[in-house]
């Protein structure tokens, strides 16, 4: 069963569409990557499934329901939880206190055992709770980012390029917790330009340019793909 459906959506800022009857499908406990070059339009679609931008048209389904034009706070409350690009933590805030502030009903997440199963799986968070999240290196900053969006308790979580400005070592860590993520149950759709890390480790995906889909299908099988390899990869 899909966890969520998005049926020829067309979106955008104004009256400039930016995606075009795009169409894509995130499983139950499967991780979907949508890459494409920067412009393409992936972050307009999650900002569209999220709740920041209302459709021009198209469907949004998650978990059967219809949740087209619901506000962000709504979309949250039904189980996504969407990890902007570019981090955006409250730098002077402490770790914990990063964690508390927007956990969604932080009082019961903080008594069902959520904040301990975060720390499992970022245990640096948890040795550098009381430290003020701007004191963090970059790949640390980004696992707060995807930490504090777990505190929610989310069926879909929508991560943002995570690897943007991280160095090689580091990406191949963060990559390791999304991993980990998918591996507890949790559902990801995950926008990238880094389309190497996206495709190695999607189940499914798709490539989006200039806002529509240009190729589907799983991830490793377009890893292979000449078209892939050559205008992405720089390969032969």
């Amino acid at each position: 069963m899909d966890l969520l459906r998005v049926v020829k959506l067309t979106s955008g800022y104004g009256e400039s569409p930016i995606l075009n009857q795009v169409s894509c499908e995130v499983a139950d406990k499967s991780l979907v990557a949508i890459v494409g070059s920067n412009g393409a339009g992936k972050t307009t679609l999650l900002n569209t499934i999220s709740g920041i931008l209302r459709p021009y048209s198209g469907k949004i389904y998650f978990k059967g329901k219809e949740i087209n034009g619901l506000p962000p706070h709504e979309v949250a409350r039904l189980g996504i939880s969407h990890v902007p690009e570019g981090r955006k933590i409250f730098p002077n805030l402490s770790v914990l206190e990063n964690l508390k502030v927007v956990a969604y009903l932080a009082r019961e997440n903080m008594k069902n055992g959520t904040l301990k199963k975060v720390f499992e799986m970022f245990p640096i968070l948890e040795e550098r709770k009381s430290q003020p999240a701007k004191t963090l290196s970059g790949g640390e900053a980004q696992m707060l980012a995807i930490a504090r969006g777990l505190m929610r308790g989310p069926s879909l979580l929508m991560l943002d390029e995570p690897s943007l400005g991280l160095a090689p070592k580091v990406v191949a860590g963060v990559y390791d917790s999304i991993k980990a993520i998918k591996e507890n149950g949790v559902s990801i759709l995950l926008v990238e330009q880094n389309i190497r890390y996206a495709l190695e480790v999607a189940d499914k995906a798709y490539v989006l340019e200039n806002g529509k889909i240009a190729m589907q299908g799983k991830g490793r099988e377009l890893l292979k793909n000449k078209n892939i390899r050559k205008h992405y990869l720089s390969l032969k």
